[in-house]
């Protein structure tokens, strides 16, 4: 997307297009990625939250955070993407970022591992 229809976009959100927007049906990539160059994603295929770049999430650039919460762009992945991203993309890991990965993981886990998330637990 053009910058210019991405500011008039930002500037219009909430009088003309928060009315009929909805992110489940959003299939238009229009949000940069930090340092993916000029890749695009949806709103559902990047997240807010740096940390979770640790383990290859694409994360949305900075100055669109406060405006990417309003589209749906959720902070983090929930704990299922996190387990899958975790066994499919079978990266291998470099003993320093072992902390970085594991402190990232422990800051996920409380409450967010459910029984929807233990067979691929198990699999891994």
């Amino acid at each position: 997307m053009r910058p210019g229809f991405f500011t008039y976009f930002q500037e219009n959100f909430d009088s003309i297009y928060s009315k009929g927007y909805d992110v489940s049906n959003m299939h238009t990539k229009f949000l940069p990625i930090t340092g993916a160059g000029d890749v695009l994603m949806t709103p559902n295929e990047c997240y807010l939250e740096q940390e979770c770049s640790i383990l290859g999430f694409p994360i949305v650039q900075a100055p669109l955070k406060s405006f990417s919460t309003k589209l749906g762009v959720k902070p983090h992945p929930d704990a299922v993407s996190l387990i899958k991203q975790l066994k499919e993309t079978g990266r291998v890991w470099k003993p320093e970022d072992a902390k970085s990965v594991f402190t990232y993981l422990a800051s996920r886990q409380h409450g967010r591992f459910t029984s929807r998330s233990d067979p691929i637990i198990v699999g891994i």
